[in-house]
């Protein structure tokens, strides 16, 4: 299962007093914001709800035929699997792909580090076929197949903190979790 969250820091404190006091000349602006904040948003939950999609498709062929190799742990000793790395890769191309003109971070449990280390290329490149056989399959993004540094890089998009402005997105591949 793949937990995707959208959390959207408004720098205008005042927004929310502009609900709370509409003035005759503001009403109209002000539904101007909300409209502008339901079409917004609507892209926003299709593309959630696209990337969720495909990191659902990666998860399940690796639970059709998980191998021990795909498992590995992490410094913490709580498991990452294949499923894992693969899903945020997902996302993360997916949300760069709908929204490539609007900034945005991603907060996300995995980075690649591990995946850099001596003897984990076979787990990369693993990785790195399931991320293309699922958007291959899928037909949504007309992309050539990508590389295991490009595979890396969206792993490496989940790396931000988040901050008090801008559009957040917050993803926890759930596939390897312990307990």
């Amino acid at each position: 299962m793949t937990i995707i969250s959208c959390l959207r820091t408004v720098s205008k404190p005042s927004l929310i007093s502009q609900f709370s006091k509409p003035k005759p000349k503001t009403q109209q602006s002000c539904s101007l914001v909300v409209s502008s904040i339901v079409m917004s948003y609507d892209k926003e939950l299709a593309a959630a709800k696209k990337a969720a999609s495909l990191a659902a498709r990666l998860c399940l062929k690796v639970q059709k035929a998980l191998l021990q190799s795909d498992v590995q742990s992490k410094n913490d000793k709580s498991p990452v699997t294949v499923a894992d790395y693969g899903s945020q890769a997902l996302v993360s191309f997916a949300l760069q792909k709908e929204f490539p003109s609007e900034p945005f971070s991603l907060v996300a449990e995995e980075d690649s580090k591990d995946l850099r280390q001596d003897g984990a290329q076979e787990t990369l490149e693993r990785i790195t076929k399931l991320v293309n056989d699922t958007l291959a399959s899928d037909g949504a993004y007309n992309t050539s197949t990508l590389s295991t540094e490009d595979v890396i890089r969206a792993i490496d998009g989940g790396k931000s903190e988040g901050g008090s402005h801008g559009r957040h997105w917050v993803l926890d591949p759930i596939d390897g979790t312990k307990g």
